[in-house]
């Protein structure tokens, strides 16, 4: 939520949330975004997680690409 707006690759996410510097090859961001969903999208018609595809994903109240 810090960076609302702004697209996060993986990679910046692994580093920045859980401090470590994972194989990219991993998909532990997905499966969190995916409970981040859960919680926060599911029921709810504006999405704030947008999956902006081949780079990360985008926290944002406006739709994105």
């Amino acid at each position: 939520m810090r960076h609302e707006g702004e697209t996060l690759t993986r990679r910046q996410l692994l580093r920045d949330v859980w401090d470590k510097d994972f194989d990219t090859s991993t998909n532990v961001v997905d499966v969190y975004v995916r409970y981040l969903r859960q919680k926060i999208d599911e029921g709810f018609d504006t999405k704030l997680i947008h999956t902006i595809v081949g780079v990360g994903y985008c926290f944002s109240r406006e739709e994105k690409p």
